[in-house]
């Protein structure tokens, strides 16, 4: 692949073609390796060319009813939950500031460890 195509009027003439083509429609990529370019350069032409716009496999995939990743949960634990911006940083703020009762233990530990060892 080259950072730019040879637009070419056969090019084009062969993109819109397989662009168009219903049956069996072909993903960009498979479009792209017939022509020999990038998806991106196959992609910008279709758009430059007002070529209609295809349907997205993915959310064809989702209504067609296979589950989202929402649906499926994580790693059996449930569905995901959002949590709101400022819960979360005082969440990880907790676990990355001690609080002062966790520092006085340690710190009490760590006398007692070193008076264990004077003594």
């Amino acid at each position: 692949m080259t950072n730019e195509y040879p637009w070419t009027p056969a090019a084009v003439e062969a993109l819109t073609r397989l662009w168009l083509q219903r049956d069996p429609q072909l993903s960009t990529n498979e479009i792209a390796r017939r022509l020999r370019t990038s998806k991106n350069s196959v992609v910008g032409k279709c758009d430059r060319l007002n070529l209609p716009a295809r349907p997205n496999p993915v959310k064809k995939y989702r209504e067609a009813g296979a589950p989202s990743a929402g649906r499926v949960g994580r790693a059996g634990k449930g569905p995901a939950r959002t949590m709101d911006p400022d819960d979360w940083a005082e969440s990880v703020g907790r676990r990355l500031v001690p609080s002062l009762a966790d520092v006085l233990r340690e710190s009490a530990t760590l006398r007692e460890l070193e008076a264990g060892r004077a003594g």
